[in-house]
Parts: structure tokens; C-alpha cells; sequence
């Protein structure tokens, strides 16, 4: 199986990244729906997600830089550090936020995986030249296989666009120019409901284990309900997330973990297992955990078998869309993602469905 490693880089903390429901919100819609997407490749890929913000002054001079998240499999974690992002004007440092992506994040060393950034702003790439040139920096990054792509807030014909089309030029990735004044764009389905519904029971199929396991779980919660703010159709997503193999929790939660080839239940400590476990059997441990593991499988199915029809509803809007020439935040990444796993040998599959969960 190949390694996938996909790094998201936010153009975080500038006042004016967008205006007001821009980048960082587009971020917060879209994330569950970029994942969602990933969940279509085949071989299966194991997902890592890093987010780095830059562009405050809270950061500290003279980068303006701030790794929120390095590369991790715990989306929830990566969302709730997305979550906390506030705004304040600053410098986009583009060549120096590249340089601590390259530079300090846990990438993969097998040429086999799919390494991606994502960079966004609406201000000159060109801006800290004399300390880390752009140029110099992806140069860097697409020698290590990671490759570069660049999203510009603002019209393709600014002065400042080429910059940020040559940043994606020179490390083999995509250039998108999205509209200001529509960083994303939210497509309601008649599905949303009942698969957010069906999102919140599978909280009830997670069986926390270990010393962060509660507050793990209580963080999924959380995220959840952060979702749910943004509107229907972000918790729908995410609830599809949940259903798929990517959002896998086996470092806090007993059922993921029984799925890993390693795993041995038994050399657990009592005091690490769920109080209702703790004076269970070894053997009743083991059919508890498979017990849950069939209610959320089945929770799942369902989930999937909606996704399915929603994915197809969302297709033909997008398809519409892009007769009219769509410059969405979604679609840039989307877009940057699917073409450039297929260089790595990834195929997607048209549609989703997984009877049995995960």
C-alpha cells in the first residue's frame, strides 16, 4: 500500500485573507469534504493532515509563522486547532511559511507517497525574499517529493497572481485563483439530515481506552458540534467522514485498534479499559468490543449507502457549476488532489459504498 501524507497549509491569521467568510471558514467547511474525497482512492491511502498558519504578528517576528499541527492521522485534533483560528493583519512571509513546512514537518521518506502543501494568501508571494526566496524553497521541496500547490485570494489578473502561479509552477503543483467574495461554496442535499443523525450515533459505538481516551472522545464530541455550527451540510460531511477508514481513532478507541495487526488486548491494563470492562473476562472483553464494532459497522452502512446519493446530487450541482467557471476554495484543492494522486499511481473510484463500515 502506498503512504499517503497531505499536508494543509492555511493562510491563517491576515485580517484580510478572503474578507469576512474567506479562506480560514472555507477551511472549516470544506476539510470533512477534501478528506471525504480522499476516501475514494484506491489503494487505500493513509492519511496525515499538518496545519501551519501564518501571517500574525502573535507569532512572533521575524517569521510570522506557527505550526498548529504536524503531519497526524487525529483529524479531529487538526479541526479543532482550525476551529481556534482568530485574525489579525500581518506580513505573508509565502517563502518562509514554505521553508518550515519543508523543513519541520514529519514527512514521509518513501517516494512512494503522495506529499502535498497547499499555501493560500492574498498578498505577494515575493514578500521576505532575502531570507527564504520561494524559489530557492520549493526547489527544496519538490527535490524531497513533496509537491507545492498554490491558491491566490484574488482575481488571476492582479500584478501579484504570477507569483503565486510560479510558486505552483516551479514544485510541480496547481494554481487557483478563487473568488474573494466566494471562498466555498455549500451545496444542501436532501440527504444531510439524516446522515448528520446517523454521524452523531456512531459517538456511541466508540469504547475510550488509555490515558487520553475520554478526552479524545469528548473532543470528537466537540468537533462535532463545531461542525454543526457551520451548517448542515459541514456536519453531513463530516459524518460521512466517520463512516470511512480515514477517520481512524485505534490510539484512543477500542474498536479501531482491534483492527490493527498488532493489537493484543490482553496486554492492556485494567486501569486503561472503560470501568465497565475492567471486571469483564478477557473473552467478554473481546465480545464487547466486537459487539460495538457490529452496531457501528451497521450505522456506517447506512451512512455510506446515503453518501452515495449525496455524492451523486453534489456532482451534478458541481457540474453546473463549472459550466459557469467555478473558483471555489473546494474545488482548487479537489482538484489539485485527485490529479496529482493519480501521478502516485491512485485511481478513484466513482462512487462509495461499504456495506459493512469500515
Amino acid at each position: 500500500m502506498c503512504y499517503e501524507s497531505v499536508s494543509s497549509g492555511d493562510c491563517g491569521d491576515d485580517g484580510a485573507v478572503c474578507g469576512i467568510g474567506g479562506l480560514i471558514n472555507a477551511a472549516r467547511q470544506k476539510l470533512w469534504d477534501v478528506v471525504s474525497e480522499l476516501a475514494l482512492a484506491q489503494p487505500e491511502p493513509e492519511l496525515r493532515v499538518a496545519l501551519i498558519t501564518y501571517g500574525s504578528p502573535a507569532y512572533g517576528a521575524p517569521s510570522f509563522v506557527k505550526v498548529q499541527s504536524d503531519l497526524t492521522g487525529d483529524l479531529d485534533t487538526v479541526y479543532q486547532k482550525l476551529m481556534e483560528l482568530g485574525t489579525s493583519g500581518g506580513s505573508e512571509y509565502v517563502g518562509w511559511v514554505l521553508h518550515d513546512a519543508h523543513e519541520q514537518l514529519s514527512w514521509a521518506e518513501s517516494n512512494d507517497a503522495l506529499k502535498l502543501i497547499f499555501v493560500a494568501g492574498n498578498e505577494s508571494a515575493d514578500q521576505a525574499k532575502q531570507q527564504h526566496d520561494f524559489r530557492s524553497v520549493v526547489a527544496g521541496a519538490i527535490k524531497d517529493g513533496i509537491m507545492v500547490n498554490s491558491i491566490y485570494c484574488g482575481n488571476v489578473s492582479d500584478n501579484i497572481a504570477p507569483g503565486w502561479r510560479e510558486v505552483a509552477q516551479l514544485a510541480d503543483g496547481h494554481f487557483s485563483a478563487i473568488d474573494h467574495n466566494n471562498g466555498t461554496v455549500v451545496i444542501a442535499t436532501p440527504f444531510d439530515d439524516k446522515i448528520a443523525e446517523l454521524g452523531t450515533q456512531l459517538n456511541s459505538t466508540y469504547v475510550a481506552y488509555g490515558a487520553r481516551g475520554e478526552q479524545a472522545l469528548e473532543n470528537m464530541a466537540a468537533q462535532d458540534e463545531n461542525s454543526r455550527r457551520l451548517g448542515k451540510s459541514s456536519f453531513a460531511s463530516r459524518g460521512v467522514v466517520k463512516s470511512q477508514s480515514l477517520y481512524n481513532n485505534a490510539k484512543w478507541d477500542l474498536v479501531d485498534a482491534s483492527k490493527e495487526k498488532d493489537f493484543e488486548l490482553s496486554k492492556i491494563e485494567k486501569k486503561d479499559l472503560p470501568e465497565k470492562m475492567q471486571e469483564m473476562t478477557l473473552e467478554e472483553q473481546k465480545a464487547y468490543i466486537e459487539e460495538i464494532g457490529a452496531k457501528r459497522a451497521e450505522i456506517q452502512g447506512e451512512v455510506n449507502k446515503l453518501a452515495a446519493q449525496r455524492r451523486d446530487f453534489i456532482e451534478a450541482e458541481r457540474q453546473k457549476m463549472k459550466e459557469q467557471g467555478d473558483k471555489s476554495f473546494d474545488a482548487a484543492v479537489i482538484n489539485a488532489v485527485r490529479e496529482q494522486a493519480e501521478l502516485k499511481n491512485f485511481t478513484f473510484k466513482e462512487n462509495f459504498v461499504e456495506g459493512d463500515g469500515k
